[in-house]
């Protein structure tokens, strides 16, 4: 059975084609303009022959570079590689298109068997990776930032063959650079060879000369520590700046070089949870310094995928050239990135410290895993199952969910000592490992526990549900173990009747939210638990049982319910009706019924008056008022009259 094969692939006309074709099929060789102007829109994967002669080019032999640079202006999306008889060193220096193109795109050597054109992988380019390309890397403005990169990487230890390397390429960029630059880097370019003490010099004037050529065009952009528990990714493909950012960070973190972004990448995927900070140099080459196969733009955007990893760029490109890069990417990863800045020596500005570093990274990575919507407990923390939930969770993996959970709702009776919810083996406690089946099984049992709690107001645990969860060892006899660390539900136990437990809903999915919801639409689950502590837990605690129980009547035993919020604040308001007029700025001032309880508790009502005006002054507050105008309306109220009212009367 023939393979299949599906790269098409641009090369000249004659005998060759004839053989690729009867090879890999014609409808994939394009050896003619006209072919290409037929195929071009359906091109996914293509190989285009570097020495290609089509349209009688005076550089015959490198046609392909132009062609495929034309391709990348019209805004092709493929998968774009090379082929040459030439070694890729050889060829950069063959055209000024061929420098340019050369080192970002895989290039392949020919020779090829029918067997190797088989086996070819060309790495995929992203659409953010191609934004990049063609926004940036192949713009006039990246073409200066890339020269400057390169110029500034110029020492007196430069070697001979280092200087008229940077000589060529700024030869090869001669159309974008004015004669101005070109006659004086002509000029001290061989004195450079002779005394290398000269190099930082001429490499600060030819960096000033380059800024200010640039300014000319049109502007696209007008921006000490314990050991933590938390583990760090470094990407750098210069082993000197790789040793001493190890050092410095490692005694903050545990750290993980890569000098390659193949690797990296694929650590990235094997276990997303194991990193909790990434650093990654932008512009990672290999060792002839073409573009690795995995570019830095490449790990950006898999590490932005990871929710709770905190990313840096490394670079030494200019703060205008990482500008205009970031405001390229950042729509597309959905997340700001920040940079850091490497320098000669340091490589870290010298305004920061490792330490320092170390605090603002731990800071965003305790930020990021509040963040993380579910819960928080046990198991579920950072590097646990929380992780793994939002780097594989799908629609296909909760509609798993869903179907076993309706299925033991509509068949299995709680009272049959025979029924088991989902059979299974689980982990214990302090393992690392966690699968995709463990999550599936946790998420079962969480609804199942959730949709019990709606539907009775509580949970018979040991008369039922225990014996259903196929669940052995300590999780028979640990209540609290089984629904903090397993499941990540806060619950509260019935001290009068053993075994009844009462389930808290913090920390759930958007899913779970969205399922219960459906199944009981009449409780509309209530989104707002951090709600100034459920409104009145402070007050609940320190008024008098009398003024209670003269105010607080009707009040409902639960917050679960957008209903039941309602009802809450309704009472809440005719209680602090009743005494806002003898508040002023939370200070009682004159006498009135009631005084006495409110003088006691001022500091009580004070505290829940501050916190209601932070919350109300939080994005939080808008879905509040959102989803229930009222009570949001209500709030509002109650906040202005108490920090406008005068009592002086």
């Amino acid at each position: 059975m023939k393979k299949k094969y599906n790269t098409y692939i641009v090369c000249n006309p004659g005998p060759y084609a004839e053989t690729l074709k009867k090879a890999l099929g014609s409808k994939f060789i394009i050896d003619s303009p006209e072919i290409l102007a037929r195929k071009k829109k359906n091109l996914t994967s293509v190989l285009i022959l570097a020495e290609l002669t089509w349209e009688h080019k005076k550089h015959a032999q490198f046609y392909g570079y132009d062609l495929a640079l034309s391709l990348i202006e019209g805004e092709i999306t493929a998968d774009l590689a090379f082929f040459s008889f030439l070694d890729r060193q050889q060829l950069i220096h063959m055209t000024s298109t061929a420098g340019i193109l050369c080192p970002i795109f895989p290039h392949h050597r020919l020779p090829m068997s029918e067997t190797d054109y088989f086996k070819l992988n060309i790495p995929p380019i992203s659409p953010v990776k191609w934004k990049f390309i063609r926004r940036y890397v192949l713009e006039k403005s990246g073409m200066i930032d890339k020269l400057v990169h390169d110029i500034r990487h110029l020492t007196e230890h430069s070697t001979s063959k280092d200087i008229r390397d940077m000589l060529t390429v700024f030869e090869r960029y001669r159309s974008i650079l004015s004669e101005e630059i070109l006659d004086y880097i002509g000029e001290f370019f061989p004195k450079m060879l002779k005394d290398k003490h000269l190099v930082p010099i001429v490499v600060e004037d030819i960096v000033s000369m380059l800024a200010l050529h640039k300014s000319s065009f049109p502007s696209e952009t007008d921006a000490e520590l314990e050991d933590s528990p938390y583990r760090m990714m470094i990407v750098e493909d210069r082993d000197d700046i790789l040793d001493k950012l190890e050092e410095g960070f490692s005694n903050f973190f545990q750290v993980e070089t890569f000098p390659g972004g193949e690797k990296a990448i694929e650590a990235l995927a094997e276990d997303p949870s194991r990193y909790n900070v990434c650093i990654i140099d932008l512009e990672l080459k290999d060792e002839q310094g073409f573009w690795q196969s995995v570019h830095g733009i490449d790990l950006l955007e898999a590490a932005s995928k990871i929710p709770h990893l905190v990313t840096y760029i490394l670079t030494s490109y200019s703060k205008r050239a990482v500008s205009t890069i970031k405001r390229l990417i950042q729509s597309e990863l959905r997340r700001d990135i920040p940079v850091i800045y490497k320098t000669p020596d340091r490589i870290i500005p010298d305004y920061l410290s490792y330490a320092d570093l170390a605090r603002e990274f731990i800071e965003k990575i305790e930020d990021n895993i509040d963040a993380l919507r579910g819960p928080k407990l046990g198991i579920w923390k950072s590097n646990g199952l929380l992780a793994i939930y939002h780097q594989i969770s799908t629609p296909a993996l909760w509609e798993t969910v869903f179907q076993a959970v309706d299925s033991f709702i509509k068949s299995q009776d709680l009272n049959d000592r025979n029924a088991r919810v989902i059979p299974t083996t689980f982990p214990q406690l302090k393992t690392k490992k966690f699968t995709e089946k463990h999550l599936r099984t946790l998420l079962m049992h969480r609804l199942i526990c959730l949709y019990l709690q709606k539907k009775e107001g509580k949970i018979d645990f040991d008369n039922g549900l225990r014996r259903m969860s196929g669940f052995n060892g300590d999780i028979r006899g640990n209540l609290s173990q089984y629904f903090n660390s397993y499941l990540g539900l806060s619950k509260s136990l019935d001290e009068k009747e053993e075994g009844i437990v009462y389930v808290e809903e913090k920390g759930l999915f958007e899913e779970e939210i969205q399922w219960l919801d459906n199944k009981f639409p009449d409780l509309k689950q209530w989104q707002y638990p951090e709600l100034v502590e459920f409104i009145l837990e402070p007050l609940k605690m320190d008024l008098s049982e009398s003024f209670w129980e003269k105010y607080g009547k009707g009040f409902p035993n639960d917050i679960r319910s957008l209903k039941s919020l309602f009802k809450a604040v309704k009472v809440l308001e005719k209680m602090f009706r009743t005494f806002l007029p003898t508040l002023n700025q939370g200070k009682n001032t004159t006498k009135c019924q009631d005084s006495e309880i409110l003088q006691e508790n001022i500091e009580v009502i004070e505290e829940f008056f501050v916190e209601l005006k932070k919350y109300m002054g939080y994005e939080e507050s808008d879905k509040l008022r959102e989803d229930a105008p009222e009570t949001y309306q209500i709030l509002n109220k109650m906040l202005t009259s108490y920090y406008n009212v005068d009592c002086q009367k």
